[in-house]
């Protein structure tokens, strides 16, 4: 019947090389973990670049609007007062308060 010790009941030597051991384990896990977060960083970047180009392209003013923008106003306010306004098409929103401020 085998006896089980205790890691501090065994030899000196016995315990440094099971330390060794377990600590070379660690370290593989750690570079392991070290790789897949430059992996995992580098994806994040790339979606993170990929969503603020979005974002600016989304909050850019189309060319054919800025002829009736007010000084202030951002894509989403236009397409907000065109909802409220109900119409569909924002420049065709655009175009009737210009016609109808011109025409006060």
């Amino acid at each position: 019947m085998a006896i089980d010790q205790k890691l501090w009941e065994k030899p000196v030597a016995e315990q440094n090389l099971i330390i060794d051991q377990c600590m070379q384990g660690i370290m593989a896990k750690m570079d392991a973990d070290a790789r897949y977060d430059e992996e995992w960083d580098a994806w994040v970047r790339e979606q993170e670049a990929a969503a603020i180009e979005k974002t600016e392209k989304a909050e850019r003013i189309p060319e054919d609007w800025l002829p009736y923008v007010q000084n202030g106003e951002t894509r989403w306010t236009i397409e907000h007062n065109t909802a409220s306004a109900g119409f569909f098409n924002a420049l065709d929103y655009l175009q009737w308060r210009g016609n109808n401020k011109n025409g006060e």
